[in-house]
């Protein structure tokens, strides 16, 4: 409570109805700076009298501390009554969630009213945020949500033989982060891929894979007998690539001739086993006497 110098005492003469005596009643101002909140009006007091009551101002987002000075009997001069507040405090709350659920996290702090804030989405590997930061200056409770989604990575499959050339068109597809993948590697007669699935966990970052075909080799298997099935010489084996032309003379043994002079061919995709029969020759006997 402060004195106020501006401002005169009024004074006004009582009513003679009453047939009382005629003295002067004095009255006094008293004003209220309510710094920044609701408006009082000034009050007309006599000394030792008491204020008229009157509602408790209000300023947003403050609360009044200074209940107890609006209480008490006049002096006898003019007064100012300076209010005074305390700022309310809020919450700032953010709450962090993703697309597919794997980020539920929540962020909390009290502040008071008017006061900045500035919080940071923090960084998440695999994820990019809808909101870099949430900021503001407090005028109440806060609750923000920020989402993350999570990012899409390529994942790049080659196929390629030995000597390096295109064994098949190359697979390419997006595939979200920390989900798994699974490609079966296309079948290619005659070859073997060193990968039959390429699989994995899609990590923070583009995945390129090569998977090698090598040619696959089957049996060649050629058999000598003669017309009664016997063995009329060892059997030739050889492993063929595929694809590959392969040619096998027959053993000449004399006195009988193959029905196979040369077993040749192109490899296909499975073992081969060919027989060549001999059969025994017959010569012409001539006797001149």
């Amino acid at each position: 409570v402060e004195k106020a110098e501006d401002e005169k005492p009024s004074t006004s003469k009582p009513s003679s109805s009453g047939g009382g005596g005629g003295g002067v009643v004095t009255t006094y101002t008293v004003s209220f700076d309510t710094d920044g909140g609701s408006v009082i009006a000034p009050q007309k007091v006599k000394k030792n009298g008491n204020l008229t009551a009157f509602d408790a101002p209000e300023k947003e987002g403050y609360e009044l501390t200074t209940e107890g000075m609006l209480s008490g009997t006049m002096p006898a001069e003019n007064v100012t009554v300076t209010l005074t507040y305390t700022a309310k405090s809020y919450t700032v709350k953010v709450t962090y969630t993703s697309d597919d659920e794997k980020i539920s996290e929540t962020y909390e702090e009290t502040l008071t009213y008017g006061e900045s804030y500035k919080v940071v989405t923090p960084v998440k590997t695999g994820y990019t945020a809808d909101k870099a930061e949430i900021s503001s200056t407090v005028t109440g409770n806060v609750n923000e949500t920020v989402e993350y989604k999570a990012n899409k990575y390529s994942l790049t499959i080659k196929y390629q033989f030995t000597d390096g050339s295109e064994a098949a068109a190359t697979y390419t597809s997006e595939v979200v982060y920390d989900t798994d993948y699974s490609v079966a590697s296309p079948v290619i007669e005659g070859y073997t891929a060193d990968v039959a699935t390429v699989s994995g966990k899609m990590g923070a970052e583009n995945v390129e894979e090569t998977v090698t075909y090598t040619v696959n080799s089957y049996k060649l298997t050629v058999n000598y007998v003669y017309a009664d099935g016997t063995t009329a010489a060892e059997s030739y084996t050889a492993d063929v690539n595929y694809n590959d032309a392969y040619k096998v003379a027959s053993p000449a043994i004399t006195g009988y001739t193959a029905d196979k002079a040369t077993v040749n061919g192109t490899m296909g995709t499975e073992a081969v086993e060919v027989t060549v029969t001999y059969k025994v020759n017959s010569y012409t006997l001539t006797i001149k006497y």
